[in-house]
């Protein structure tokens, strides 16, 4: 293959992996705040009754900007 022949595939290939990349984020599922803040919430508790406080806390610092979401 020419120098040429290799540049264009590697473009093809940064186009299609920017595409996939894309195509990914599009079909991730968002959560509005308070759905994310509760899922956070329940997993938290669950950590914490299964004792695994390092976890815990590492959610509830995760949780903490999101308590207004909760009331």
């Amino acid at each position: 293959m020419t120098t040429q022949q290799h540049i264009t595939i590697a473009h093809i290939n940064e186009a299609h992996e920017a595409q996939r990349f894309q195509a990914s984020q599009a079909s991730r599922p968002t959560l509005d705040g308070k759905a994310q803040a509760t899922a956070l919430y329940h997993a938290m508790m669950a950590a914490k009754q299964a004792g695994d406080i390092t976890k815990a806390r590492a959610l509830a610092i995760e949780l903490k900007p999101l308590l207004s979401y909760l009331d």
